[in-house]
């Protein structure tokens, strides 16, 4: 079945707010960062790319739904959903710029765990999503036909934003 707009939407958000964010904890401690950017400094900025990867990319799905209507199958192949991070990679580096989040010699940084935060989403939907929830792309790519998916689903994506935002915050002190 062709992922619907809402399975999208529920897809990018569990997606982003589990395997990304452990991914997130899991590598910001070993991305090349500058000298002068302490590793307090360095999670701050990976943390809020992450954040601003999960708000923006809302906006993203609606527009790519609309081309995808564009399309004769309604869908995209999967290499172009690994290109669309190269689409997002820029508005979300000129929003942290601007919000003083991301200080001047980080862009490896930042680009870094864009790149590989992207591509491990990407592979894990080829993927072990499958495994994990097997009706997944059955169901239009959404995790709340059922009323057990859907607790699971709210759980995981709300309490993945709670804890990024919440780490967000102290360390931002």
């Amino acid at each position: 079945m062709t992922m619907t707009l809402g399975g999208r939407l529920q897809t990018r958000l569990v997606l982003l707010s589990s395997v990304g964010l452990v991914w997130t904890f899991a590598v910001s401690s070993l991305l090349p960062r500058p000298e002068s950017v302490a590793l307090r400094a360095a999670f701050r900025i990976t943390l809020a790319s992450s954040v601003a990867m999960t708000i923006l990319g809302f906006i993203w799905e609606l527009v790519y739904h609309a081309l995808q209507q564009l399309r004769w199958d309604k869908d995209w192949p999967p290499l172009l959903g690994l290109a669309t991070g190269a689409v997002e990679v820029v508005p979300i580096w000129f929003i942290l710029r601007g919000l003083d989040i991301l200080p001047d010699g980080c862009a490896v940084l930042f680009a870094s765990h864009f790149a590989t935060t992207w591509i491990v989403v990407w592979l894990f939907t080829l993927g072990p999503l499958a495994v994990v929830a097997p009706r997944w792309r059955f169901e239009g790519g959404g995790f709340s036909r059922r009323p057990g998916d859907a607790l699971v689903a709210f759980v995981v994506s709300n309490m993945g934003m709670v804890v990024a935002l919440v780490i967000l915050w102290a360390i931002s002190r």
